[in-house]
């Protein structure tokens, strides 16, 4: 699931690239709502207060988000893409 997670940042969400404002507001809300989903659904469980719990995976997604986004930007050639943009 993760591994193609970090391919969409070159696929579907090649958007993001230099919009790394939008991509910390992306990351700090849909991060954590991944996980409420898993816990609501029964595949996952929090130790910690709920809030604190989903407090500490806005920031922590807030800021891999963007470095996910300014990575894949560096380091991938984007003429090596093979759909011009």
């Amino acid at each position: 699931m993760w591994l193609l997670f970090s391919t969409s940042l070159n696929g579907s969400l090649s958007w993001l690239k230099d919009r790394y404002f939008l991509a910390v507001i992306l990351g700090a809300v849909f991060g954590p709502l991944n996980y409420v989903s898993g816990v609501r659904l029964g595949a996952a469980g929090f130790n910690f207060d709920f809030l604190v719990t989903v407090g500490v995976l806005a920031v922590v997604w807030g800021l891999v988000v963007p470095i996910l986004v300014w990575l894949s930007k560096k380091l991938i050639d984007e003429e090596a893409l093979p759909i011009k943009q």
